[in-house]
């Protein structure tokens, strides 16, 4: 293919033309019938790049953010995506002013590149991470540019995120969000998050509605598992990791406090990749260097939630689940707290055994893709919906004293204990286009 670059004017010309036979063949009754059964899969949409940024994932992966001129696909209207791949990256060769393909769904959008020109003025890849300023290790093929950096910024963030969800319940907050707070209202330790309210998270782009939900999510649920906050402290463990921790601690306000009764011995920690042996010493440093970096911090956090120590036996235990089709929470947020109150979550849909599986969380929809879960139903297995789910765990933490929740009554009707609604979520790292 030699070097060319696209006339804008004639693929409009050929979008316009093809619009209109569309248009023309609606008329034909037979037409009607089946266009209602044949459904244009993604809309393609042509528009030109206006700025290039890099941002960082949760796992330290730096990427690309390319914004573009408004464009409409499936009746949003979009102004930027995340490039998934450097290689990608390298291949579109992107420079301001340049044109680009818009491709996709309501649900998610791709980029794909029209000219085929000379890359001069082609926008390079960073030397440093977006944060720390540090250079970024590059694997062998180029693919994948992390950061490093031991004290980089996001793995504050990161803590900070986990908190959001595992310790206040809240699914609404995307790992960006948490980028921009930590740059413009200079949250920089879970404990900060409890300074702000609905309209600082409406100053970095959230809604109101939005805004008013995580901020409830905030200040009602501060009765917290110790797991679930050793587990956003670590950052980067396990779940069995911080159940061994927590495990230790015997007091309510021992928490915050370095752990230095901890037996040198291993322990076989198990993933979804089969068994392998971790050394508890090494997550304790990861725990205690960070109580000790913020003494003070730690122990004002003491003060707002009220910490809830792990019962003799965890209300998962021993208790195994398959995921079906989730709603309201991603899988890997289920399959955290799952296994973060001691339950097994069974991943590999080709080889299940159906009398080892207590239950079935979520529901389906195409009977072909989920044929398995049919079995097991058809085996007496149970099926539980996402609310059971949370009643099963007790994740009704929304209350700041249990013995009087806070309910209205209004004449004629029956007094209700009515806890804040788990919304729908979607994955931080899935269906994400502009951070």
């Amino acid at each position: 293919m030699g070097n060319y670059k696209v006339n804008i004017a004639s693929l409009e010309a050929i979008k316009n033309n093809n619009n209109t036979n569309n248009n023309t063949n609606n008329n034909d009754s037979n037409s009607n019938s089946t266009d209602k059964n044949v459904k244009k899969k993604f809309e393609r949409k042509i528009t030109k790049i206006t700025k290039c940024t890099f941002t960082i994932l949760e796992n330290g992966d730096v990427l690309p953010i390319l914004y573009f001129d408004p464009v409409t696909i499936d009746g949003i209207t979009r102004t930027s995506a995340m490039i998934s791949s450097w290689l990608e990256f390298d291949r579109i060769a992107p420079r301001i002013g340049g044109v680009i393909n818009i491709s996709g769904s309501s649900d998610f959008i791709s980029v794909y590149g029209i000219e085929r020109v000379q890359k001069k003025g082609a926008i390079e890849r960073p030397d440093g991470c977006p944060i720390c300023g540090k250079v970024l290790s590059v694997n062998d093929s180029g693919t994948i540019m992390r950061c490093m950096n031991e004290e980089c910024g996001v793995h504050d963030m990161r803590r900070i995120f986990r908190y959001y969800m595992f310790c206040c319940l809240d699914l609404n907050i995307k790992f960006r969000h948490v980028i921009t707070l930590y740059k413009l209202k200079d949250v920089k330790h879970i404990r900060d998050i409890y300074d702000l309210n609905k309209c600082d998270y409406m100053d970095i782009g959230i809604d109101e509605k939005t805004a008013i939900k995580i901020d409830n999510n905030v200040k009602t649920n501060i009765k917290v598992p110790i797991q679930s906050l050793y587990y956003s402290i670590m950052g980067c463990c396990l779940p069995v990791h911080a159940i061994k921790l927590s495990s230790l601690v015997t007091g309510d306000k021992e928490w915050y406090t370095p752990i230095s009764v901890i037996k040198n011995t291993n322990f076989i920690a198990t993933n979804e990749k089969g068994a392998g042996e971790e050394k508890l010493g090494l997550m304790q440093n990861v725990l205690n260097s960070e109580l000790e970096k913020y003494p003070d911090k730690y122990e004002e956090l003491a003060d707002i939630i009220d910490v809830t120590l792990l019962p003799n036996k965890l209300p998962l235990t021993g208790k195994a689940f398959v995921l079906a089709k989730l709603h309201q929470m991603s899988k890997r947020y289920a399959e955290t707290v799952i296994r973060l109150n001691d339950g097994r979550v069974e991943d590999n849909f080709r080889k299940i055994t159906w009398g080892r599986i207590n239950f079935i969380l979520g529901g389906y929809k195409i009977m072909e893709k989920y044929k398995n879960i049919i079995d097991g139903l058809n085996r007496g297995v149970e099926q539980i919906t996402e609310d059971e789910f949370r009643s099963l765990v007790d994740m009704k933490l929304a209350k700041k004293d249990p013995e009087k929740p806070d309910t209205v009554k209004n004449e004629g009707e029956e007094l209700l204990d009515k806890d804040p609604p788990m919304d729908e979520y979607t994955d931080p790292e899935e269906n994400e286009d502009d951070y």
